[in-house]
C-alpha cells in the first residue's frame, strides 16, 4: 500500500488490515538510545571541524534491539584527523548520546546525478547493516 505522511515527521504504510506500520522519518531524526536525535545536527557539527570536507551520519544495528550511530567523514587535510580528535571536538558541542559509535573516513562519497550523497550506496559500501 502507500506511504502515509502524518505531520510528526512520521512516515507509516498502512497494510490491507488497516494497521499502520513505522517504516522511518520524512527528516533525519532518530531516537537513540531513548533521545530524539537529528542527523544533520550533527552532521553539521562535524563539517565545523577545520579538519573535515564532509560528513554523513547514519543509524545501523548494534544488535537485534539497539541502534547506534555510525558516520562517514572525507577529512580535508592530507594528514586527515583522528576519531580521538573528533570525539574531544563533539563532546564540547553535543551531548553524549549524539557522538556517533563508529566514524568511518572516506576518500568520496558516492553521488547522485544532481549531486546529493547517494545515502543508500554509501551504507552499501560501508557494509552498514540496516536499521
Amino acid at each position: 500500500m502507500e506511504d502515509v505522511y502524518y505531520r510528526t515527521g512520521d512516515l507509516v504504510r498502512m497494510d490491507a488490515a488497516g494497521e499502520l506500520h513505522l517504516i522511518g522519518r520524512k527528516d533525519h531524526q532518530v531516537k537513540i538510545r531513548g533521545y530524539r536525535v537529528e542527523l544533520g545536527e550533527i552532521e553539521a557539527h562535524l563539517v565545523s571541524h577545520p579538519k573535515v570536507s564532509e560528513a554523513a551520519v547514519f543509524t545501523s544495528r548494534a544488535n537485534d534491539t539497539m541502534l547506534q550511530m555510525e558516520a562517514a567523514i572525507i577529512p580535508n587535510t592530507p594528514e586527515g584527523i583522528s576519531r580521538e580528535e573528533l570525539q574531544v571536538f563533539l563532546k564540547e558541542k553535543l551531548p553524549l548520546y549524539a557522538i556517533p559509535e563508529l566514524m568511518t573516513f572516506v576518500a568520496s562519497f558516492p553521488r547522485t546525478a544532481t549531486g546529493k550523497i547517494k545515502r543508500s550506496a554509501l551504507k552499501e559500501q560501508l557494509k552498514i547493516k540496516e536499521s
